[in-house]
């Protein structure tokens, strides 16, 4: 561990271990007689070891059940641990759960007042910081209104902007800000920085790695309670999604309900990595039905992982349950809310197919530069035919994926959502041009 001047939070060997019993009886009857048998052991965090340096924004990544808001309540004393460690230098304030410490009955205004008393502040703190704490807020005029009628979004405003006011040495923020709206979070995400070059620890949970990668400076991958990786965040967020996209792969395998077409030659790639989990999707309408979807990488193996600018294949097999003259497939991807990323479709791209005749198959491919954003992202496939439907309203398949994008910012060629083609051109101007 590193000097304990130099630490904000330390712990060690840190376990957790919770008892399930059977029933209240259960419980009860073991407090005053223990008895083996009466419960079950689950171990929600097994020898944890990591230290946060002061000034430091330390990220915490893991899958639902890895421990993440077990291990964020032992380091804020919520819980006790079953055995191991933490030491924590300075003030501790804690945005874990929405709403946490507000008094819905009070206002904006009031629970500003409560909060600091209840943190201790002398009297008067609250009223110097109010205007500030009103100013980032944005409530307007619900500052002075009951907190019961305000929508969770207005709650993450009001507790973010007290606790950022609040001077902590050590902020740890666990998912709330995913609540509000882009541009708050946008605001929240510059104050974090401003309040670390001034010295405060931020402890960051969030499942948008993206922001883990922008804004911390090391992180730890969980996995089922014990430490897989700690390291620099892009590292951290590209074992994570390549560990999800093998989970999610061998989920596939897994699953029986999947009837895949008669492999034969062509499609024996989609049906070996079919993403379709209702074999087939009929469009009855346009006489066409997707068989199976897959995706692949640039070798041609199944794949579910990618790295940003890396060559990404769709591809779709196809059959016509009549005979279609003009078929068209389209491609629509989207990003983990669900907001449409991208589309394109066979036609768009001047390679529509040429008739189909009832039950001819026809295995086509997009391939795609992936220029996105690391993060997670699903597809689906549009059936139509050309001079028909407008491709938007094309009857599609249900989501498939997950594609998981990863990236090492060192080699990446871009920053931000997406890889813009771009292209460059240089001149030096004739010295009478320039005024």
């Amino acid at each position: 561990m590193a000097n304990s001047h130099e630490t904000a939070i330390g712990v060690a060997a840190l376990s957790k271990r919770f008892r399930l019993y059977r029933n209240p009886i259960g419980r009860i009857a073991d407090l005053i007689r223990p008895r083996a048998g009466r419960f079950e052991e689950i171990w929600s965090l097994r020898d944890v070891t990591f230290s946060v340096r002061r000034g430091e924004c330390f990220g915490i990544v893991g899958q639902n059940g890895s421990g993440k808001s077990t291990l964020l309540k032992l380091v804020t004393g919520t819980l006790l641990p079953t055995s191991g460690s933490i030491q924590v230098n300075g003030r501790v304030l804690a945005l874990l759960e929405l709403g946490g410490g507000i008094n819905p009955e009070l206002t904006g205004r009031q629970n500003v007042i409560m909060s600091a008393a209840l943190l201790g502040f002398p009297e008067g703190y609250a009223e110097a910081k109010m205007s500030e704490i009103e100013e980032f807020a944005e409530l307007g005029e619900f500052f002075d209104r009951p907190m019961a009628i305000y929508s969770s979004g207005m709650y993450v405003r009001l507790a973010f902007s007290i606790y950022l006011f609040m001077d902590p040495e050590v902020f740890i923020v666990d998912e709330a800000l995913s609540v509000g709206d882009v541009f708050f979070q946008q605001k929240c995400y510059e104050a974090l920085k401003k309040i670390m070059k001034a010295g405060t620890t931020v402890l960051f949970v969030s499942h948008d790695t993206g922001a883990i990668q922008k804004l911390c400076d090391r992180a730890l991958l969980l996995d089922h309670g014990r430490i897989e990786f700690i390291g620099l965040p892009d590292e951290v967020v590209n074992r994570y999604h390549t560990k999800l996209g093998r989970l999610t792969q061998e989920r596939r395998e897994r699953n029986d309900n999947v009837e895949p077409p008669p492999p034969n030659a062509m499609a024996a790639g989609v049906v070996e990595g079919n993403l379709l989990r209702q074999a087939p999707f009929a469009a009855s309408d346009v006489g066409l039905s997707l068989l199976g979807a897959q995706l692949a990488d640039s070798d041609g193996h199944a794949t579910t992982v990618q790295e940003v600018a890396g060559t990404i294949s769709v591809r779709a097999l196809v059959e016509a349950t009549r005979d279609v003259a003009n078929p068209n497939f389209s491609l629509a991807l989207f990003d983990r809310f669900g907001a449409l990323v991208f589309r394109t479709s066979l036609a768009r791209l001047g390679a529509a197919p040429p008739p189909m005749t009832a039950g001819q198959r026809l295995l086509s491919s997009f391939d795609l530069t992936c220029r996105l954003a690391v993060g997670q992202y699903t597809f689906s496939i549009g059936l139509g035919q050309t001079g028909g439907l407008s491709e938007e309203d094309y009857p599609h398949s249900p989501m498939m994926g997950p594609l998981f994008v990863t990236s090492d910012r060192s080699t990446s060629l871009f920053y931000g959502q997406v890889g813009l083609a771009t292209s460059i051109a240089s001149a030096s101007p004739r010295s009478g041009d320039v005024p």
